[in-house]
């Protein structure tokens, strides 16, 4: 038996339209949690224009910080607790969604709540108060779909990976108006992160059936339309990628991530690299290990490599698992991806500095039980220092 949990999604052009339809939005007072960079780029006026045409009242929470601290939802939970609104809007990329789940499940259960504590068997009061409506201005997090909240702890740096499906947005506006204007290095970023999030979902020990449908539509559209979005950013291929990444959210948010994610959290925490860039670097070294130690990757790859059309049906299972890794290299020389850690500015030495404390951030993610093969140190060892050069897995 398994669950398949999901928002109310509205998407296409002009969906923003629809936080002004009492059909869809009821509400009173509205809390906006986004950053200052969405404010001084107007993005925020758009949705506030909207707000203004169905008479809700709004504030608005600018604080939101890439790779959020805990300190921050503390900040913004206050404040909407002294707002008291009846529906709180999330606007921005993952930080901004993220923070805003947190933010929604403190005011809705207390300001005393332990957030760090946050997991799936806890039962949330969320909806009593407000709805959650999350609207991503970036292409990859998926996180207008999940129930997962990504936070960072003040003092340790550990990334939070937070479960529970009380986290889960009530509505998800998916509109490419958000990402029309965004920048190449941001459209590579993320559309790799929605890919990572398709291709560990579905060789991950929660694999299942409508989660592989789903990443095999959205990896379709990533493949096809992420090239033209990072070239030319044209709004057919803008509009096709977001999709992509809001359908790529509903499959991993269903079957979960694992290795990748947790060399990419670490990688975010021990060294501040962005969640796209390092995860999406982690990916074609994680495939090559579970390749060359895991069949049932070797044939979940295969089969989505022929849905997708990057290999032949007549193709044997290990050829295609192949051609669909030689597929994710190729798109990321397309769009300019980073495949070496010394591309970020991880070097050797520096990773020597820090190799200790990067494992351990690695094996401390509750990501690692979903990895289709074991982990370990001295495979976690292995695989960073081979990421550090661009050299292939050969272990």
């Amino acid at each position: 038996m398994w669950f398949f949990n999901s928002p109310k999604i509205i998407f296409g052009r002009e969906a923003v339209d629809q936080l002004a339809n009492p059909l869809y939005v009821t509400a009173r007072k509205a809390f906006i949690v986004t950053d200052k960079d969405l404010v001084k780029l107007k993005m925020v006026d758009i949705v506030t224009s909207k707000l203004k045409d169905g008479n809700i009242e709004y504030t608005i929470f600018d604080g939101v910080l890439p790779d959020p601290p805990v300190s921050t939802v503390m900040a913004g939970a206050k404040l909407c607790t002294e707002y008291a609104p009846d529906l709180i809007i999330a606007l921005g990329g993952g930080s901004a969604i993220d923070t805003a789940k947190a933010i929604w499940v403190l005011y809705e259960a207390g300001l005393d709540f332990e957030i760090n504590g946050l997991n799936p068997f806890v039962a949330l009061p969320t909806g009593t108060k407000a709805k959650l409506v999350a609207i991503p201005t970036t292409s990859g997090t998926g996180a207008e779909t999940t129930s997962a909240v990504v936070l960072t702890d003040d003092a340790t740096g550990l990334k939070l990976e937070l479960l529970n499906k009380g986290t889960i947005p009530t509505i998800a506006i998916v509109d490419p108006v958000f990402v029309d204007a965004m920048p190449k290095k941001l459209t590579s970023s993320t559309g790799f992160d929605a890919i990572a999030h398709c291709i560990e979902n579905i060789c991950g020990k929660w694999a299942n059936v409508y989660s592989n449908g789903l990443a095999i539509v959205a990896l379709r559209l990533l493949f096809k339309h992420l090239p033209e979005a990072y070239a030319k950013g044209t709004p057919e291929a803008r509009e096709a990628v977001h999709n992509g990444a809001t359908i790529a959210g509903l499959s991993f948010g269903n079957a979960q991530v694992h290795l990748g994610h947790s060399i990419g959290h670490a990688l975010g925490g021990t060294f501040h690299v962005p969640h796209g860039f390092a995860v999406g670097l982690a990916l074609p070294y994680v495939m090559q290990y579970v390749i060359k130690h895991d069949a049932g990757s070797v044939a979940a790859f295969s089969e989505t490599a022929k849905a997708i059309g990057v290999a032949d049906w007549k193709d044997a299972d290990a050829v295609a698992a192949g051609k669909f890794l030689a597929a994710v290299q190729d798109l990321q020389k397309a769009v300019e991806f980073p495949t070496r850690l010394s591309d970020v500015g991880i070097t050797r030495d520096k990773l020597d500095a820090s190799i200790d404390k990067f494992i351990e951030f690695i094996l401390q993610s509750g990501a690692i039980s979903i990895t289709p093969v074991d982990v370990n140190a001295e495979l976690v060892k292995k695989m960073l220092y081979c990421m550090v050069d661009g050299k292939p897995i050969d272990f």
